[in-house]
């Protein structure tokens, strides 16, 4: 007769993903979530895992346009259009306690309505950048707060554009900001993916490289890294509405331009995707994970075909969220889930299999540098007309000594409705 340890009525370990620190996997044991299983090992530790929030659920009402996390010194942040300001722009944090969410600085601090926000922290230095609108329309803006005045202050002028433009993405390196954007046609210049860096001395923005390098054509989605000094930059596009691609530059010093690195990606890709650089190397996710080959100027696939909405690097080893749709798409009922990639290339849960039972729609996952604890924001609502609200959970992990024959026992499965979809990804315009 095997001892019996029920988890059940816990509700910290009632959603969990277990992992044993023998060779078995999580994935392994549990392929297709039974209700028990028995662990011949004498002794083992058990890892339970569990998403849990981050002080209270649905802490701010966010516009539909937009949030963004950030993770520093194991400390969440997040930025969002707050629908309780007007859609001006707040950035929250967790409080002294660690029970409850502060704002940093004053609430809806911005001029104007914004849109798609970035944060980036570094050195101590807080930052965003977002979608501004002003009387000609929406200019890129970025903002600093100043933590002895509590208030926050443009980083040059306001509208570091020279004409319309959309969706930014941000980046500090060795403390200097940089945003790239898709220049609109209208009243600009340099109409295309641009990136501009912020000069202390002059307190200018200037362009990096040739601004506008993606040839005029409509653009979604810029994902902006730095590493070793050089920028990257990976978009989106799609040609006529015909000719969907995906592209990557990174900027020549030399001839001051964005060359291709690789070729262009013209089949299965995806407007969701993510650009990331871990020791030196360069990957992409986009219907499965791509690593840049310097050698061959080349892209190979090095992981099976997977939409992500977003990756990190947990150590060596990439993690990627995803936002599950259950049923019909007309339902619109999807809720978060996280994999693991192993060696060899295969995918493993990481914590509960349904994060959230909610509708919820965009979705953020962040590593912290230093602990490697995960953290997960994310959107939801009771229903399709009601407003969105932010939450953010963290990956919390208790260690469970069980005897030899131990059985662990699971909770059932929710069950589903339809099969399993892929969610559409939110786009950005």
């Amino acid at each position: 007769m095997h001892n019996k340890i029920s988890i059940v009525t816990t509700r910290f370990l009632s959603l969990l993903v277990l992992s044993l620190l023998a060779p078995l996997s999580f994935a392994q044991i549990l392929p297709n979530s039974p209700q028990s299983v028995t662990i011949a090992q004498p002794m083992q530790i058990a890892n339970l895992q569990s998403w849990e929030f981050e002080g209270d659920p649905q802490f701010a009402l966010i516009d539909r346009i937009g949030f963004d996390l950030e993770v520093y010194k194991n400390k969440p942040y997040v930025v969002f259009s707050d629908k309780n300001q007007n859609k001006k722009i707040s950035v929250m944090t967790r409080d002294s306690s660690g029970t409850g969410w502060i704002n940093v600085g004053p609430s809806g601090f911005s001029a104007g309505e914004i849109r798609f926000p970035r944060i980036k922290i570094q050195d101590d230095a807080i930052y965003v950048a977002f979608e501004d609108r002003m009387q000609q329309g929406y200019k890129i803006s970025v903002m600093k707060y100043d933590q002895n005045t509590n208030v926050w202050n443009y980083v040059g002028q306001r509208g570091t554009s020279p004409g319309e433009a959309r969706a930014p993405d941000l980046e500090i390196y060795k403390g200097a900001p940089y945003v790239a954007y898709y220049g609109l046609q209208h009243g600009n210049p340099h109409r295309g993916a641009t990136v501009q860096k912020f000069d202390a001395q002059t307190g200018q923005w200037e362009f990096v490289g040739n601004a506008g390098f993606s040839n005029n054509s409509n653009i979604f989605h810029i994902d902006l890294e730095i590493a070793n000094n050089i920028p990257y930059v990976a978009y989106f596009q799609n040609q006529n509405a015909t000719q969907p691609r995906v592209s990557v530059h990174r900027l020549d010093y030399a001839s001051n331009t964005w060359p291709l690195l690789g070729s262009v990606f013209t089949n299965n890709v995806s407007m969701r995707k993510d650009l990331e650089i871990h020791n030196e190397d360069v990957y992409l996710s986009m219907n499965g994970l791509y690593k840049y080959d310097r050698l061959q100027n080349t892209w190979d696939m090095i992981a099976p075909a997977q939409t992500a909405h977003d990756f990190e690097f947990a150590g060596s080893k990439p993690e990627f969220a995803y936002m599950i749709l259950e049923g019909s798409y007309s339902m619109r009922e999807y809720y978060a889930r996280v994999d693991g990639l192993s060696t060899p290339p295969t995918w493993s849960r990481i914590g509960q299999a349904r994060i959230e039972t909610k509708m919820s729609q965009y979705i953020d996952l962040e590593i912290d540098a230093d602990t490697g604890t995960q953290y997960l924001a994310y959107s939801n609502h009771e229903r399709n007309s009601a407003p969105l609200s932010l939450n953010v959970k963290k990956l919390q992990r208790v260690s469970l000594a069980v005897p030899n024959g131990a059985v662990l026992s699971a909770p059932a499965p929710r069950p589903r409705r339809r099969d399993l979809q892929m969610k559409k990804a939110p786009l950005k315009k």
